[in-house]
């Protein structure tokens, strides 16, 4: 059965090189370092999300047309990678650097804290360190309040509260940049009230820091909309709490 669905992947991916040659964007080659579990977005090729499989690299359906790479074996691989996006089909070349000396990401539990890295940048230079104790004082009590919730059992459950507990701080807020930058922090959200998505993605991130879970930060320092990806129950999905006043959270892709 896996072997008739390789050849399926196979057959799918060589129809896409014919139209690829009609519509669609010019092949290109671009490098990614991928640790193993992790699986690379089609739709969005800038986005990897943390995942643990053991098996060979290969071509998964996510949902029609749309697919996504896991990178499960250490080595370099070339892959021809096709998405279909608005009926258009685009195609990318990609050169993965799947490495396996990294301990892989593993899923996150209410009972167990998983180590963040150090690659989120929570606060910028204008922000003292009085003013970010003063944002994660905040943030620990949210995070600590829907803990210790016994009606929140499940992961989803847990960060959708946390999305809509840090929606509701940006509710009270003004949308938009100020000469501080503050708009761009936990301390602009849940401080002086000036925010945008890449401030309430870092104050939600901060709260699920606290609570126990690892994420990744989607179109980090990039003029798009921001928002938390991670792992609830097993599985991917996504939060975001720029979206007022009740914030969002869910398994999958973001419908965004």
């Amino acid at each position: 059965m896996k072997n008739l669905k390789n050849i399926f992947v196979l057959i799918l991916a060589f129809l896409c090189v014919i139209i690829n040659h009609t519509i669609g964007n010019a092949a290109g080659i671009e490098e990614k370092y991928c640790k193993v579990g992790a699986v690379i977005s089609l739709n969005n090729p800038n986005t990897i999300y943390n995942a643990d499989n053991k098996e060979i690299v290969e071509l998964i359906e996510k949902e029609p047309g749309i697919f996504a790479i896991r990178c499960v074996k250490p080595g370099d691989v070339y892959i021809d990678a096709f998405t279909k996006i608005n009926g258009q089909i685009f195609h990318k070349r990609l050169l993965l650097h799947i490495t396996g000396n990294e301990t892989p990401v593993k899923n996150t539990s209410s009972q167990k804290k998983v180590a963040l890295s150090d690659n989120h940048q929570y606060y910028n230079e204008n922000i003292t360190a009085e003013q970010a104790a003063q944002a994660d004082a905040i943030a620990k009590s949210i995070a600590n309040q829907i803990m210790n919730n016994p009606n929140y059992k499940t992961d989803l459950q847990k960060v959708q509260a946390a999305a809509g507990a840090v929606a509701k701080y940006a509710a009270k807020g003004k949308y938009g940049a100020d000469s501080n930058k503050y708009y761009r922090t936990p301390y602009g959200v849940f401080i002086t009230g000036n925010l945008t998505c890449a401030g309430t993605a870092r104050a939600l991130g901060r709260v699920l820091y606290f609570m126990g879970y690892e994420w990744q930060h989607v179109n980090e320092n990039e003029w798009k909309h921001q928002w938390c990806v991670l792992t609830m129950d097993g599985k991917i999905g996504y939060a975001d709490s720029a979206v007022i006043p009740t914030g969002v959270a869910g398994y999958g892709e973001y419908p965004y």
